[in-house]
C-alpha cells in the first residue's frame, strides 16, 4: 500500500522542522536525544507504540546513514522515482 503523498510531504516538512530546531536550540536537541518520542510529538510526529527511536548526530568525522525498511510488494515507477530522488547529502571531511 502506497503512502498518501500529502501525508508524506507533511511528514517531511515536520522532520525538517525538527532538524532545524535541533540545530538552533541546544535544549531541544538534548531533549530529542534523551526523549525522542516526546520531542517528535511536539512537531506532530507520532511514534507507534513499541517502536524504538535512536537519534544519531553526524560529526565532521562520522556519517550515519539510515537504511529505510524495504517496502512490501512492488513499487510503481513513480514510487521508485520518489525513493531514488527523495534525499541528497554531502559528505564533508575534517
Amino acid at each position: 500500500m502506497a503512502n498518501d503523498p500529502k501525508s508524506v510531504e507533511q511528514q517531511r516538512a515536520a522532520y525538517a522542522k525538527v532538524v532545524a530546531r535541533a540545530w538552533s536550540d541546544e535544549a531541544f536537541k538534548d531533549k530529542l536525544k534523551s526523549d525522542p518520542r516526546a520531542a517528535l510529538a511536539e512537531h506532530g510526529i507520532e511514534v507507534p507504540a513499541g517502536m524504538k527511536v535512536e537519534i544519531l548526530e553526524n560529526t565532521p568525522s562520522k556519517l550515519h546513514l539510515s537504511l529505510p525498511r524495504a517496502p512490501e510488494g512492488e513499487l510503481s515507477e513513480e514510487e521508485l522515482e520518489g525513493v531514488a530522488g527523495g534525499m541528497a547529502f554531502t559528505v564533508h571531511g575534517d
